[in-house]
């Protein structure tokens, strides 16, 4: 290596510590691997598009009924997904999801409300069943960032990985470069978990500002372009998504508005959501915003989210859990002199990133097999940068996934690291 440049040798090299990267360290960890997680943001426990927390989780729990069973939600994935999905990777997902919730609970993560002492499970996004776990999230990524530094991963931060090592059809480690320092670091690793995010910020949102945006700003691609420079398989990236946002303030809180039962309704206090889909407001994400965007190409807007209706304990419940993903939208509502509970408050759509186009099990980046491994070998991927996908709930069950695989792939005594 020449001057000006630091060197590291590693059995895994994980790029992107957010829920999906960590989840992929875990396993590898567990397995008696050496893991180095490299990651942009300052703060493992608070780094990636759910840092400050998530109110929502999709799951599984083979609790009883039908619906709430793998076989019964995976007949209804074609439809959801319009037939455009990998049903092999996605059976592995929804298989593994009641083993992936029980693990993130033995962190330390309660989903349970403190009302019930039970799972407040809602129906949203056109999903057959009851499957999203509406709760207190705040501490969900510091549970998991804590649990690879338990392990003794090393997590290099503020720290931007920029060009895969390729050799013989094989991944070997990164190129990266540490923003604060100015190091340049070449990373040899006997295997590559791509867990970088979607492309996000490919329009401005509605105020302009280009940190105001619904998922992390930083998820920026980088995944997918280093995949695609390497030569790995990419596939759905025609598909974009959007979402429904407070007008001025980019926050998460989709799921909770609809799953929780608000109404949207246009400038005449028409709710127009039956005339796009027979669901109403919990059709899929991607009818909602494309219904959204029509209203105003019709002259209908603007458009609001209007809860007047609901009662006043769902109305606490909501209040409680909106803040949890931006837990600075109580003063954003305050400042604006805005109360949801007596008034419809005017929504905007989001910025537009390229990530499976408002649905659950279809992503949009690195085609990946039910292992989590890409068309390279010794390259994974898992998250949003990934083919299969599905919010937190699937960057947490493929990132589990590809750690195992990583782990599998390597106990072949498979993986080599070759000189740079």
């Amino acid at each position: 290596m020449g001057k000006g440049w630091s060197h590291l040798d590693t059995d895994v090299l994980v790029i992107g510590g957010g829920v999906a990267g960590c989840m992929a360290a875990i396993p590898a960890l567990e397995a008696g691997l050496d893991v180095v997680v490299c990651e942009k943001g300052k703060v493992l426990d608070h780094c990636g598009s759910v840092g400050c927390g998530v109110d929502h989780y999709l799951t599984i729990m083979e609790s009883g009924p039908e619906w709430d069973t793998p076989e019964f939600l995976l007949k209804h994935v074609p439809e959801l997904t319009d037939g455009i999905v990998d049903m092999e990777v996605t059976s592995r997902v929804i298989h593994e999801m009641p083993r992936v919730l029980r693990k993130i609970e033995s962190f330390g993560v309660n989903f349970k409300d403190p009302r019930y002492n039970d799972y407040y499970r809602l129906r949203s996004f056109g999903l057959p069943g009851t499957y999203h776990i509406n709760f207190d999230g705040t501490e969900f990524k510091k549970n998991i960032g804590q649990q690879v530094r338990k392990l003794k991963g090393t997590v290099l931060t503020r720290t931007m990985a920029v060009e895969l090592l390729t050799a013989d059809g094989r991944a070997y480690g990164a190129l990266a470069f540490n923003f604060r320092t100015g190091t340049w670091i070449a990373i040899r690793a006997r295997a590559v978990v791509l867990a970088a995010g979607e492309v996000n910020r490919i329009s401005l949102n509605a105020s302009g500002m280009p940190f105001d945006s619904w998922h992390c700003p930083y998820n920026t691609g980088d995944a997918q372009a280093m995949g695609y420079r390497a030569g790995a398989l990419l596939a759905n990236m025609e598909f974009v998504e959007t979402t429904l946002t407070p007008k001025g303030f980019s926050a998460q809180g989709l799921n909770a508005l609809v799953s929780e039962g608000a109404h949207f309704i246009n400038k005449s206090g028409e709710r127009f959501m039956f005339r796009y889909d027979d669901k109403g407001e919990n059709a899929r994400r991607a009818v909602i915003a494309d219904a959204v965007i029509n209203e105003y190409l019709l002259g209908n807007g603007p458009v609001y989210a209007d809860c007047r209706h609901l009662p006043e304990d769902v109305l606490d419940h909501m209040e409680a859990t909106l803040q949890v993903d931006r837990y600075t939208m109580p003063a954003f509502y305050e400042q604006k002199e805005l109360n949801f509970r007596e008034e419809p408050v005017e929504v905007s759509i989001s910025e537009l990133s390229i990530r499976r186009s408002g649905v659950y099990f279809r992503g949009s980046g690195l085609a990946v097999d039910t292992a989590g491994q890409t068309s390279i070998g010794g390259l994974f991927a898992a998250g949003d940068c990934a083919t299969v996908s599905g919010g937190i709930a699937g960057a947490s069950v493929v990132g589990h996934i590809a750690g195992e695989g990583v782990a599998s792939f390597l106990g072949n005594g498979t993986g080599a690291r070759p000189a740079i």
